[in-house]
């Protein structure tokens, strides 16, 4: 077979379109969202906060360690979160997260009560997992408060969100 029947002769060339087509998609994800290698986490919509609520929790209810949070509105992790999300949290240990997994911690520049913060793992060093959240707007965390004071480490580790419960516009 010719390079111009692969292209125009059926049933192959369906095949070779849609292929075409899947790659193309994935480039532009790439381009579009800034990384390749951002880690799949199962996403579920509801008609109600309610009900989100109400199906987290049997998630969590499913882990050994699990807990749930919500997502303010701060913007940082636009597109993929844009705030009043429920999402499930497990207790997955430290040295098992992998570059593209989406975390909670305790900001080190935060004040002492306030809430986790949510973002995805960047990079890696000596001092800690670098992270980002997905906005463009977001700066690596390392720029923030000097380098080794913005990593998470096992002590400012607080687990790894596993589900997404969003609640229909």
């Amino acid at each position: 077979m010719n390079f111009k029947e692969i292209f125009t002769k059926k049933p192959q060339c369906y095949g070779v379109y849609v292929s075409l087509i899947i790659g193309i998609a994935i480039i532009v994800n790439g381009f579009v969202n800034g990384s390749y290698h951002k880690e799949f986490i199962p996403e579920f919509s509801f008609a109600s906060a309610g009900e989100a609520e109400k199906a987290a929790q049997g998630h969590v209810n499913a882990l050994a360690n699990g807990f749930l949070g919500k997502v303010s509105y701060t913007g940082s992790m636009k597109p993929y979160l844009v705030g009043g999300e429920i999402v499930v949290i497990d207790s997955t240990p430290f040295n098992e997260l992998k570059i593209g997994e989406v975390i909670v911690y305790k900001a080190k520049w935060t004040p002492k009560n306030s809430n986790l913060t949510i973002h995805r793992i960047v990079g890696k060093d000596k001092s800690g997992f670098i992270m980002k959240g997905d906005s463009p707007k977001n700066v690596t965390e390392s720029a923030i408060n000097g380098v080794a004071n913005a990593r998470v480490t096992e002590e400012n580790y607080g687990g790894k969100v596993v589900g997404i419960y969003r609640i229909k516009p």
